[in-house]
């Protein structure tokens, strides 16, 4: 079966469950919802310097864990519906298998960004045509392609943590201890160890992907910071649920 059959596939799976579809219509609701509530009170503000930026850059902290969660159920849908058997049958490589997986999680990220961007689009439209003179249109190349890079970090946490735990609600919990958790308990310790602070910044996923983000990775640290992160809690969890996979008994 090509490749891209599996990729469309894939796809399917994620709207065809009861769970995929809602959770994909809830993501665009509450994207919807949010800027909906910026232009109410970019509206009602009357604080000048308003931006384009504040339609995008809150909204991909909103939209963060919900892809991680998107990804983390098209990987463990197949073990948890107990379909893997009839999957792997199909496709004996499993590496292949998991590949399309990736690839239909960046697709439907993808798809969740272009709304996103349609929406803020519209809603600074709206609150330009009012307070145009004020209204800054200030997202360029550059900051499209951080909120790209920013989810799809995103997306490779997810799939780490759903390939190497194979648990829906252990995958999904264990995502916001990564992203939210652990970064706090990090600030929390460097507050009262100070030779800590440098090498916590090193393990914290949300400071060091947050110049992604503003796409301001300026620095050799902020690289370096960048680079560990994704070693750790992406990489290496990505190497060891593909062999997790591979070597899991499928029933």
């Amino acid at each position: 079966m090509p490749f891209t059959r599996w990729v469309h596939l894939e796809l399917r799976k994620s709207v065809d469950t009861l769970a995929g579809f809602w959770l994909l219509v809830v993501i665009a609701v509450l994207l919807i919802m949010i800027e909906g509530f910026f232009l109410l009170v970019g509206l009602t503000s009357d604080d000048a310097g308003l931006s384009f930026t504040i339609f995008t850059r809150p909204m991909a902290y909103v939209l963060q864990p919900m892809v991680a969660t998107l990804t983390i159920m098209l990987v463990t849908s197949e073990w948890g519906q107990r379909t893997a058997m009839v999957t792997f049958a199909l496709e004996p490589r499993r590496s292949r298998v998991l590949l399309a997986k990736l690839v239909a999680a960046f697709t439907l990220t993808l798809a969740l960004i272009v709304v996103l961007l349609v929406v803020a689009t519209v809603c600074a439209a709206m609150l330009g045509a009012v307070d145009g003179s004020s209204f800054e249109w200030d997202l360029g190349p550059g900051d499209v392609v951080g909120l790209v890079l920013f989810e799809a970090i995103a997306v490779l946490v997810g799939f780490g943590l759903a390939t190497s735990i194979l648990n829906t609600p252990g995958a999904i919990g264990a995502f916001p201890v990564i992203a939210y958790a652990i970064p706090s308990g990090l600030g929390l310790v460097g507050l009262f160890w100070e030779d800590f602070r440098s090498v916590g910044r090193f393990l914290n996923l949300q400071s060091s992907t947050n110049p992604v983000l503003t796409w301001s990775v300026d620095s050799g640290e902020d690289w370096a910071r960048l680079v560990v992160v994704l070693l750790v809690w992406a990489a290496v969890p990505l190497v060891l649920g593909q062999l997790r996979v591979k070597h899991a008994e499928v029933k």
